[in-house]
């Protein structure tokens, strides 16, 4: 049977494996396939048939006609602290003469090859691309149309900085049909980014914008960056504003991601819940602002006019476009062949090409067939949150589920995606991530890259308990008889559920709790939780002490007058053998006055923000925003007094940072998948503009259809 890595290795193992991946990433990325830390070092004699083989195979075929076209400037004047990709502080400038000499040969050999193709876009990025001057931007142009077909190019971009933007170099791009110009302004304080070394005043990013207008080119891209130490709300929503005014086509709204090519690599300074809480509140706010000005959300980092022309991204986003890339560090794609990434070094860049006659590829990695396929699946489940299969057997000329039947049943099981017709749809995109990589990734490129880290590959342990994981809810006072119970409970066993849970009170309940517990352990659910009052607590004393059944729990239920009664009396010692579960609203307790009390007789406690009775009844649940303040105060205690505190039935979003004190009893998604409120996404005011969500439930499928889904990814 096939092992997948998530049986093979410990989690920890794999988290911090994939956690390092991520970390030698490109920010904004997406997780192509194989990783590029698992790619061989090219070696120019051996390799260099196979790779011109198969540009030419893949060239040939029709479907193939059209690709992309990536050239990487890595010069820069300044090298501002918070960029993560390759770049190089410009010395002199033979240095910049030399490496467009080299560019031009790199084109004039892959000329040969790609003769009858033509490009459906150009993308020239940094670094800074408009470092070079108005006779170099000439002279690189000159080569590509000479040597390429560049007649029905879609869209010719050009990455910028405000200070490199001069009216005279805009009119040259725009004379070799240059169209899109992004600027990556990341913020109009000044004080700011002179932090971040970057010397840049307001009044120049509002030059080089109208200069690019001036030039007569009509589409403009502006790239902000928010989570920056020192940055606050106010400046960020101060560029907003101002943004709001200069009625430009695209804004990009990237958070703060630090790489190993950041130069002020506190790689965990975005990621702390308190920043991420903060930002993500910040870009809700920037979004409702450029809203108003006739913007509408691309994705979660991307605002675009309406009715603007799209923009190319400089990378493949569905693993469906090969990409010949140019340039020191320029990662290419040749589709059913290999993926490369050139030299980084511009030195041996232009040492490989100039000196020795060779390409300057540094890492390659020959794909198989299967590795075309891993990339394809996860390129369409964590970018866009789901995979046609449909589309899968067109491309690959085989059904997805005869390859990787194991792998989707894996992720179907622990509950990351669901089966709606020919579509797996991701439903859990924060975790989902890993478990993605987790079932997919072959054992080579595991081993691969814990080589590359320097990482003790550590095993998964076996279980020697074989534990069936089911679920199952039953409100006891719905049904009257054992017959009727054992027939529920051997229902939904069959049916996929995972623990058995029981409410009730009274003496049936009582009587009969022994019972259901025994059978539903017997059948096969490997805990039983049990709800009960706190009137009943006497006989269920009893029922403790003579269940040697390891895996039952009881859950006592207390309302706010007797939580106040038992405050004053100061029983809460009769209740150490439960868990408990008080019931809280707004302004009656303070959550600190509840854990001293109970914090010498509870390891853990769950508190319910009471919206009805009680807590078994399916109700709206209370939205994050409206009780942040007391998952702060409760993380504060938890830290203090060495106590595990949770919220009940709180939905899941990535706007709250303290997801882990979550508890729930019966899985669900958000607001809108309340069987009460029956909120649609489209008028969902709790995730309004769907920054990153943690998801849906298979149920919300049957609610509403694929067709709302995607606008939830």
């Amino acid at each position: 049977m096939k092992k997948l890595a998530i049986d093979l290795y410990g989690e920890a193992f794999l988290k911090e494996l994939f956690r390092l991946e991520r970390l030698n990433m490109l920010p904004q990325t997406p997780p192509f396939y194989p990783p590029l830390l698992s790619w061989d070092i090219y070696n120019h004699k051996k390799d260099i048939k196979r790779v011109i083989r198969y540009w030419e195979n893949n060239l040939k075929r029709a479907e193939n006609k059209e690709i992309g076209l990536y050239i990487h400037i890595p010069f820069c004047k300044q090298i501002c602290k918070f960029c993560g990709f390759y770049k190089k502080l410009l010395k002199d400038n033979e240095e910049k003469k030399l490496y467009i000499e080299t560019l031009i040969n790199e084109i004039s050999f892959y000329s040969r090859l790609i003769k009858d193709n033509s490009f459906k876009w150009l993308y020239i990025g940094g670094g800074t691309p408009t470092i070079l001057e108005e006779s170099e931007i000439d002279k690189l142009f000159k080569s590509l149309h000479g040597s390429f077909n560049l007649l029905n190019t879609e869209a010719m971009v050009v990455e910028a900085t405000p200070d490199t933007l001069t009216l005279d170099k805009l009119r040259k791009l725009k004379e070799h049909k240059v169209n899109y110009i992004g600027i990556g302004i990341q913020s109009f304080n000044e004080d700011l980014m002179k932090k971040y070394g970057r010397d840049q005043t307001k009044r120049e990013c509002l030059k080089a914008i109208e200069n690019v207008r001036k030039a007569g080119i009509n589409n403009i891209g502006l790239h902000f960056i928010l989570g920056l130490e020192g940055q606050t709300k106010e400046m960020f929503i101060n560029d907003i504003k101002t943004v709001c005014n200069l009625d430009v086509q695209k804004i990009y709204l990237f958070d703060y991601q630090p790489r190993f090519l950041t130069k002020e690599n506190n790689y965990d300074a975005s990621l702390l819940p308190k920043k991420l809480e903060e930002i993500r509140e910040w870009k809700r706010e920037a979004i409702d602002l450029l809203s108003k000005s006739g913007y509408t959300v691309n994705c979660g980092n991307v605002v675009i006019k309406k009715n603007s022309t799209p923009c190319p991204v400089s990378y493949d986003i569905n693993g469906e476009t090969a990409i010949l890339a140019l340039g020191a560090s320029g990662i290419g794609y040749c589709q059913n062949g290999f993926k490369y990434r050139n030299k980084t070094n511009p030195k041996e860049y232009v040492e490989s090409l100039l000196y020795k006659n060779e390409l300057p590829i540094g890492e390659i990695y020959f794909l198989t067939k299967k590795a075309e396929m891993i990339n394809y699946i996860l390129l369409s489940l964590i970018n866009y949150g789901d995979l046609n299969a449909i589309n899968f057997e067109n491309i690959f000329k085989t059904k997805i589920e005869d390859i990787f039947f194991i792998e989707f049943k894996k992720l179907q099981k622990i509950g990351i995606i669901v089966k709606s017709k020919d579509r797996y749809i991701l439903t859990n995109r924060v975790q989902g991530i890993f478990f993605i990589q987790a079932v997919f990734y072959e054992n080579s490129v595991i081993k691969k890259l814990a080589k590359r880290f320097n990482l003790r590959i550590e095993k998964k342990l076996e279980s020697k308990l074989s534990i069936k994981s089911h679920n199952l809810f039953i409100n006891f006072n719905n049904f009257t008889d054992k017959i009727t119970i054992a027939k529920e409970i051997r229902e939904r066993y069959i049916n996929g559920e995972k623990i058995s849970i029981f409410y009730g009170k009274g003496k049936d309940y009582i009587s009969n709790i022994q019972f259901i517990t025994n059978l539903s352990q017997k059948i096969g659910y490997h805990k039983t939780l049990v709800i009960t009052e706190l009137e009943d607590i006497i006989s269920f004393d009893r029922i403790l002490s003579s269940n040697s059944n390891s895996n039952l729990e009881i859950f006592i239920n207390i309302k706010e007058k007797e939580l106040k009664n038992f405050m004053k009396l100061n029983k809460f010692s009769l209740l150490k053998n439960y868990i408990p579960i008080i019931q809280i609203s707004k302004n009656k307790f303070s959550l600190s006055d509840v854990v001293r009390y109970l914090k010498t007789t509870f390891n853990s406690i769950i508190f319910y923000y009471s919206i009805s009775p009680t807590p078994h009844k399916v109700v709206p649940p209370t939205s994050y925003s409206k009780i942040k303040h007391l998952f702060k105060e409760a993380y504060d205690l938890e830290k203090k007094f060495k106590i595990k505190l949770y919220f009940l039935d709180i939905p899941q979003c990535i706007l709250n940072p303290y997801d882990n004190m979550c508890y729930f009893f019966i899985p669900k998604g958000d607001l809108r998948e309340s069987d009460i409120s029956n909120t649609k996404i489209s008028e969902c005011r709790y995730c309004k503009y769907v920054l990153q969500c943690k998801g849906l439930s298979p149920d919300y499928l049957k609610k509403y259809g694929y067709t709302e889904i995607r606008t939830l990814i």
